[in-house]
């Protein structure tokens, strides 16, 4: 599939009407966040690993049976 049809395609499909332009940009803009806030997610999760209570809640657990 060489550009030029591809580009006819996407005018012909999504920018010929307004409506559809619109939510082109609304799907995108979804998808983006979605996207977005999952790696966003998992960097900050990669670079704090060991400090977060979900990776440290088992010590905490074990210490305070101990402590009954």
């Amino acid at each position: 599939m060489s550009l030029s049809s591809l580009a006819n395609t996407a005018y012909q499909k999504v920018f010929r009407k307004t409506s559809s332009f619109a939510f082109g940009i609304l799907l995108g803009a979804f998808v983006f966040e979605i996207g977005f806030d999952r790696v966003s997610n998992y960097a900050f999760d990669y670079i704090n690993r060991g400090k977060l209570y979900k990776d440290v809640k088992d010590k905490f657990a074990a210490g305070a049976s101990e402590e009954e």
